[in-house]
């Protein structure tokens, strides 16, 4: 209920301030935000904008989706085995800081020019924001949780399950915050590129027509997936992590 408060709340001031700057500005760059609305509710009855969604959304869940497989699969095998962790670790570091979106340009050439590289290039920009906590989550496990599924007589797959599990889901699911947000991030830039498709693409394009109430459609859009996303990653986390609350 909170945050749905909070919601609400963060969503008023932001429409004040945008009614705000329209009405002191006057300034076409800057639209009234019910004619923007308007032009939503129209447009969403012709069925023109739900491609552009349609579109958006897939490549944001399949590079959510590969990410994690990805990122957790390597992150949980560097954390368990210090091998592991001594030949993928540094390399993961050294790309760490690089801003990966520069290597679109190779994914194009080696990936052709469809959606795989543009999923691809998004799950490698991603992936790291999950491996590396679960790295260290899992690496700096208490060793006394792991002696006592010894004593137990857990398996491999029991420890993983009623040991490891446990431990890393706050950390997982924080993280995969984090890649959402990235991915959504990433989205707007690999979608202005070889594609008709998708809301980044639908924002630049009513830049290049300066067809600003189109424009800011587009932006609205985006942040309400965004969001509609996010609060189903924290009614995830609400329904698995019962003990946080």
């Amino acid at each position: 209920m909170k945050q749905m408060q909070s919601k609400v709340y963060a969503s008023c001031m932001v429409l004040l301030v945008w009614y705000g700057a329209y009405r002191v500005l006057e300034a076409f760059i800057v639209p009234n935000p019910w004619l923007v609305f308007e032009y939503l509710w129209h447009e969403s009855l012709d069925g023109s904008l739900w491609l552009h969604i349609q579109a958006s959304l897939w490549r944001i869940l399949w590079s959510v989706a590969g990410s994690l497989f990805l990122g957790a699969s390597l992150g949980l095998l560097a954390g368990s085995f210090s091998l592991v962790d001594r030949l993928l670790t540094p390399i993961v570091y050294l790309f760490y800081p690089v801003p990966r979106v520069a290597f679109l340009p190779v994914f194009l050439l080696l990936l052709g020019l469809g959606e795989l590289s543009k999923v691809a290039l998004m799950i490698a920009v991603a992936a790291f924001y999950i491996y590396i906590p679960l790295r260290d989550t899992v690496k700096y496990l208490p060793k006394s949780y792991l002696q006592q599924a010894r004593q137990f007589g857990f398996n491999a797959w029991q420890t993983l399950r009623y040991i490891i599990l446990p431990c890393v889901a706050p950390e997982l699911l924080t993280a995969l915050k984090l890649t959402l947000g990235t991915s959504m991030a990433t989205l707007f830039f690999v979608e202005n590129y070889v594609t008709q498709w998708g809301l980044g693409y639908f924002i630049m394009t009513s830049w290049f027509k300066s067809d600003y109430i189109a424009l800011y459609a587009g932006i609205v859009l985006l942040s309400l997936l965004g969001n509609i996303l996010f609060a189903l990653l924290g009614l995830v986390q609400t329904l698995s992590i019962k003990w946080q609350a």
